[in-house]
């Protein structure tokens, strides 16, 4: 009954901030979220679980063949060496622009609804129509890939392959949710969204984030320093990975410090905060192999993705992938 009564309070106080006059629709919103946040609060469940329960959880996670909440990166060869995604874990994958965060991301999406889980991916740099073309020519591979100088004749058996591919994925309609700068431009709304995705009839099986120092923080933390409102992103992400029990793999900008100096990247090179390496389960480094004497129109190059941090795993391991980039797809 305390409960309820808190609710109600709550939700009072959002009603009579939205009715309140504003200039905006963002200035109205901005006034009634922390109240629904509030009301939100009221649902978490105070009591403690006993020892005994929380003993035969992880017993069923170690001897249960195929744990739920447990998703593959799309790559079953590094997923060997570095582990699968797994559920309240967030996975921050971070590297320098065009070097395949979204197309590895893409990947581990289609990868999650394949199996028959809900995947959510919020882009906040690019439409969901491109995305789901993207995806579409991963599925084909090198049959809808269209060169320069190509015979017409190709170039429409190449977009045919293409169109099939993105009408095979109409079946997915309850797995893949896409959200769109308009839905998803801030952490309250990519949490508002997560939760609804968590508590439909597919559970949520992934939350891709596309990408980390382009969410804008709350409105709480507007006026504070860039690395505040960071922080303050990258926190409630984890928060939100442990509240709803999914793996979330958190894109991430790099500095350019490591192309300046010509090295691998490290952790301090991640883009605008430490916080983001202080709140990830793990971190994920996407660099260009050194070695790589390819030109720079080649099609096919060679990158390393590198676990640079695993807080229940191995730090320091890292594979040679092949990014085809007409096709956008990793192959190993």
């Amino acid at each position: 009954l305390h409960r309820q009564r808190r609710l109600i309070a709550h939700l009072t106080d959002a009603t009579e901030a939205a009715q309140q006059t504003a200039h905006s629709w963002q200035e109205a919103w901005e006034a009634v979220e922390p109240h629904l946040r509030k009301a939100g609060s009221v649902a978490i469940d105070t009591r403690h679980r006993s020892l005994s329960s929380i003993i035969d959880e992880a017993i069923e996670a170690e001897t249960s063949p195929q744990p739920d909440g447990v998703v593959s990166c799309g790559l079953p060869g590094w997923d060997q060496v570095a582990g699968r995604f797994c559920a309240g874990e967030v996975t921050a994958l971070a590297a320098r622009p065009g070097n395949g965060k979204t197309a590895l991301a893409l990947m581990a999406a289609d990868a999650a609804v394949r199996l028959g889980k809900a995947a959510f991916f919020a882009s906040l740099e690019m439409q969901s129509s491109r995305l789901l073309r993207r995806m579409a020519v991963q599925r084909t591979g090198r049959a809808g890939l269209i060169r320069r100088g190509m015979h017409s004749d190709h170039i429409a058996a190449a977009k045919a392959e293409r169109v099939k591919a993105l009408g095979s994925m109409r079946p997915l309609e309850k797995l893949l949710s896409i959200g769109e700068v308009a839905d998803c431009r801030t952490i309250d709304a990519i949490e508002s969204r997560a939760r609804l995705l968590a508590g439909g009839s597919v559970p949520l099986g992934l939350l891709v984030i596309d990408y980390l120092q382009l969410v804008w923080p709350s409105a709480d933390t507007r006026r504070a320093s860039r690395e505040q409102q960071v922080a303050e992103v990258s926190r409630r992400i984890k928060l939100l990975a442990l509240e709803l029990d999914v793996p979330v793999l958190l894109l991430s900008q790099l500095n350019r410090e490591s192309e300046k100096e010509q090295r691998r990247p490290r952790l301090s090179d991640l883009r605008e905060s430490g916080a983001i390496e202080q709140d990830a389960d793990r971190v994920w480094f996407l660099y260009p192999e050194t070695s790589d004497s390819a030109p720079e129109d080649a099609e096919t190059v060679t990158v390393v993705i590198e676990q640079a941090k695993a807080r229940n795993g191995q730090p320091g391991i890292a594979k040679r992938l092949n990014f085809i980039r007409p096709c956008v797809l990793f192959t190993e």
